[in-house]
């Protein structure tokens, strides 16, 4: 068994400490009779008890065991690395919930008809789900490598060792030229990188995909001579170059940089040297193989013009109407732009309309180090003894009091100019911070125990005559604790102010019944249609629910949920309070059971529809083509109301019910959840039964009716 030292897998360069090991000390899936038995290490096999998990294997005389050699399937953790930071490590530990649905087997399909060399012999391939969670779905099937050996004069296993460029579409189809006769091994695996699982900080796990868990395939292949290698000679070479040629013409020298560009073009010309020297059927194929990959991996470096111009634009979007406005703020803004510009080709600026040049071409004339200072102020923050917490609030959000001073540009991106939080804070009621740009967010947090006497946190820029509402938070820890009592106001720092003036923010608590008069206060009218709006809310909410649905204690706990909340409605005197008694008899009245349901649920098909919002009835029918006619199926196929899921469309309405109803269609023999992708009906089946398009006549085809409406006939078109 192989167990070098493999530097090249993912961790395999780390050394002992926490290094993945799969190189040398193998792991495998074990398969008995086909079925999944687990995941097992080689060095197991040497320790004791239950620690020596292949000694809980038992097999039977008989038994087809499988042993599938894999490396060990990574995973990404995110860890704290400080009290408001994290990071991202790879573990090279077993932890199968993030890889355990990506265990599959390849199984592959060889060409029915004798292959010659130089035939365009025809692979396929299917993926399986193989695991304990996923036994018997479908994957996909793309992206499979062909594998080979070296030819045999014997009908003896080799090794596959040749990996071909060959690899399967997304129909799981792919074609191979072989070039030499004999017999030949030939595997299929699907050797795309993993895509790692995750657990976050918060304890969130995001199952990967490894490719690596799926178990190939293999076979042997008998390849059959030709008399007349000249003529294969004279084939291919036409085919190959004709094909390198489209692939290089589609380009265009602005299409890349000049050395790019001279790249593509080097590794065309060397394509075609190949091509023309070669004077065997193997060495013009295995030169096309090596040299077309080469070419293609040069046409990856094309320019992305539309991207290109679509960032420049998004860049310009934040540059101010007047360019004399910009400050050293803006220098990396300016210099990205200018940098970006620079790189351009003439063909990239034609994309550019006659505005935008102007602009560029003015802001690459300003010199971004001599760009003027902004203007800056003295922030200044004055406070009461505030009812702080004593606890230090989620971890996950850093300390939970802080003042900030944000530069928020315009793409979004946040940076902190300066931050004063936990002991630079503690006690002080008059905090001030100066040489604070304007333009810049003042961010200010508090977290706090709230009574009915100190009830809210407000602020005000105006010496308190006008005071505004914080924003009250929660805020979740990575164990799901959540942590109430944080109130949060962002302020930009106004740019009408002067060099020497003071932004001054003012904070206090108020009451509860402070609070709602200052800004709940409303005068009779609007009192009036505020509860008139709610009582409607609660009168469409009871008349929305059919009487018939409900027994005589059922109307009646409606009718009392209903007089119930229009009462407290009209005792409410706060807009919260009229809102609250609002949504209390609105839930009041949907919590009301219904006697009985006639309702097909969807929840035992394979489609997910989601959380039911609704009922809708499906009736699919065949009342055209009589039996006497010769239709396999007449009459009612399916009828009833089914469940309306929030992911349903008409499509998945109609295909939930024909499985529900025992039927397939498209000619799928077992329904999963891919079947549901369909947007046309071509066919509906059951067993060997089929009402199929141009069925019974040339221009038949299945018909749509919504809500009484004909919608498109299925012989031309699907429906979403």
């Amino acid at each position: 068994m192989d167990t070098q030292n493999d530097t090249s897998i993912l961790g395999g360069e780390l050394g002992s400490a926490g290094e993945n090991d799969s190189d040398t000390n193998p792991y495998f899936l074990l398969f008995v009779n086909g079925e999944y038995y687990g995941y097992y290490r080689w060095a197991a096999r040497s320790l004791t008890g239950k620690n020596n998990t292949w000694k809980s294997v038992q097999l039977h005389n008989g038994d087809d065991v499988q042993l599938v050699r894999v490396s060990v399937p990574v995973w990404v953790s995110e860890e704290s690395s400080g009290y408001d930071s994290t990071r991202w490590n790879y573990i090279f530990s077993d932890y199968s919930v993030l890889y355990r649905d990506s265990i599959a087997r390849i199984t592959m399909q060889t060409p029915s008809q004798t292959v010659h060399i130089g035939d365009k012999a025809n692979f396929s391939a299917a993926v399986t789900g193989a695991g304990t969670t996923n036994r018997g779905q479908t994957k996909s099937s793309e992206n499979i490598t062909l594998f080979i050996s070296n030819p045999s004069k014997t009908e003896t296993l080799s090794q596959p060792t040749h990996k071909t460029t060959a690899t399967t579409d997304a129909s799981g189809n792919l074609k191979y030229i072989f070039r030499e006769h004999g017999y030949y091994t030939v595997a299929m695996f699907n050797v795309t990188t993993d895509e790692v699982g995750t657990k976050d900080v918060t304890n969130i796990e995001t199952p990967g995909e490894y490719y690596s868990l799926y178990v190939g395939d293999y076979a042997m292949v008998y390849v059959e001579d030709v008399s007349d290698t000249a003529a294969l000679l004279t084939q291919y070479r036409a085919e190959n170059l004709a094909k390198a040629k489209a692939y290089f013409e589609q380009f265009h020298d602005y299409d890349f940089t000049s050395e790019n560009y001279q790249a593509l073009t080097d590794a065309y010309n060397a394509l075609k040297s190949g091509q023309t020297s070669a004077t065997s059927f193997k060495a013009l194929m295995d030169a096309f193989d090596t040299d077309y990959a080469a070419l293609q991996a040069a046409g990856a470096n094309a320019l992305d013009h539309a991207a290109i111009i679509a960032a420049l634009r998004k860049d310009l979007s934040y540059l101010p109407d007047d360019l004399a406005t910009l400050t050293t703020s803006d220098k990396d803004l300016v210099l990205e732009i200018q940098t970006a510009y620079a790189a351009l080709n003439y063909y990239q600026k034609s994309l550019l309309t006659a505005k935008e040049k102007a602009t560029l071409e003015q802001l690459a004339k300003i010199n971004a180090a001599e760009l003027k200072e902004p203007v800056t102020v003295t922030v200044t923050i004055t406070q009461p003894a505030l009812p702080y917490k004593t606890d230090s609030g989620s971890p996950n959000y850093g300390w939970p009091d802080h003042n900030k001073i944000l530069r928020i540009k315009a793409d979004g991106t946040t940076t902190v100019v300066s931050k004063a939080s936990g002991k630079d804070l503690a006690g002080v009621l008059e905090w001030s911070k100066e040489n604070v740009a304007v333009g810049d967010t003042l961010e200010i947090r508090r977290y706090l125990e709230t009574t009915e006497d100190q009830y809210w946190l407000v602020w005000s820029t105006d010496n308190g005559t006008t005071w505004n509402r914080t924003t009250a938070q929660t805020l979740t820890s990575q164990h799901g604790i959540s942590y109430p009592g944080y109130y949060l106001v962002q302020l930009e720092i106004p740019k009408t102010l002067q060099t020497g003036d003071t932004f001054a923010v003012q904070l206090k608590m108020v009451s509860k019944a402070k609070y709602q008069q200052m800004f709940e206060t409303l005068d009779e009218a609007e009192i009036t249609k505020l509860k008139n709006a709610a009582i409607a809310v609660v009168e469409a909410a009871f008349n929305a629910c059919k009487q018939s649905e409900y027994d005589a204690d059922g109307i009646a706990s409606l009718t009392a949920a209903k007089k119930t909340g229009k009462d407290n409605i009209q005792a409410a005197g706060t807009e919260t309070a009229i809102k609250t008694a609002r949504d209390n008899a609105v839930a009041a009245i949907k919590a009301v059971p219904k006697a009985k349901s006639s309702i097909v649920s969807t929840d035992k098909t394979q489609y997910n529809s989601g959380k039911t919002v609704g009922s809708v009835t499906v009736k699919v029918e065949n009342t055209t083509w009589k039996e006497k006619d010769g239709a396999p199926i007449t009459g009612t196929l399916v009828s009833g109301e089914y469940a309306l899921g929030e992911n349903d469309s008409m499509m998945t309405m109609i295909l939930q019910a024909l499985e529900l109803g025992g039927y397939t269609w498209n000619g799928i023999e077992t329904v999963n959840s891919d079947s549901y992708k369909t947007t046309y009906i071509a066919s509906i089946d059951q067993g060997e039964k089929s009402l199929e398009e141009k069925g019974g006549a040339a221009g038949a085809g299945w018909m749509g009716t919504l809500f009484n409406q004909r919608w498109k006939w299925c012989d031309t078109a699907g429906t979403t």
